[in-house]
């Protein structure tokens, strides 16, 4: 019991950090690429400034990055507390995942945002879900690699 309460904190980490990296690093690389598609067919990706703002301003890289891989920085940190604490935590987890999906929508939706940049925002949120779910999915599970 010893040895694999020793193991298992070691193995995680590299764990963790190998699915942060890639899942981050594809989420980064693919929506900066609809990004760039967006701004050379001239849309203005005009956004609120923040929560309840009726001022809108451009969409810059760096919210496009940060927006690409803080969820999964927090999807992995769930995810392994699913695997701590409860007996399911891969169903859980594609859950949570599918859940967070719908929810990214609302602003989107809601937003008083132009058809275009809906759809360009709207392009991006997939990515990042599916990024989470094939890549941070498996620091559910219970078996280490």
């Amino acid at each position: 019991m010893t040895a694999t309460a020793s193991t298992t904190p070691t193995s995680t980490g590299p764990r963790l950090g190998r699915a942060i990296a890639l899942a981050g690093a594809i989420s980064v690389v693919v929506n900066l690429a609809i990004y760039v598609i967006a701004r050379i067919a001239d849309v203005d990706l005009l956004v609120p400034e923040g929560p309840g703002s009726d001022t809108l301003s451009r969409l810059g890289v760096g919210p496009v990055v940060v927006a690409s891989v803080l969820p999964l920085v927090l999807a992995a940190l769930v995810a392994l507390g699913l695997r701590r604490w409860t007996t399911q935590p891969t169903r859980i987890f594609r859950l949570l995942v599918a859940l967070g999906f719908v929810l990214s929508y609302v602003n989107v939706v809601a937003g008083d945002l132009s058809g275009e940049t809906a759809l360009t925002v709207g392009l991006m949120h997939p990515i990042v879900a599916a990024t989470a779910w094939f890549f941070v999915t498996p620091l559910t599970d219970t078996e280490e690699a």
